[in-house]
């Protein structure tokens, strides 16, 4: 596994639908896309928000971060502010 540095927080990103009941859904980047969520894989040493942790499923902006490909996976690379909301366990993001 790789090791996010500094403020950064490693996400495995939720796999975007496809459609919302009969809607194909086009957009998957922009303002009408749908809300991108993940779950916390590795977090930096200098993350000082003790509410983040390894499994914790997150909100993020489409825009937010970079991609990393590692081991045939993409992982997202964000910043600690990059974030906008920790998504309680039984919340379903759509």
């Amino acid at each position: 596994m790789i090791k996010p540095l500094g403020n950064r927080i490693f996400i495995k990103q939720d796999p975007q639908p496809e459609s919302k009941g009969s809607i194909i859904l086009l957009k998957k980047e922009g303002k009408y896309a749908p809300p991108y969520a993940g779950t916390i894989i590795g977090i930096g040493d200098e993350v000082t928000d003790n509410d983040y942790k390894i499994g914790s499923h997150v909100l993020f902006h489409d825009l937010a971060g970079m991609e990393i490909k590692y081991k045939d996976e993409i992982i997202i690379s964000l910043r600690e502010k990059e974030i906008t909301a920790i998504i309680d366990k039984n919340v379903k993001v759509v």
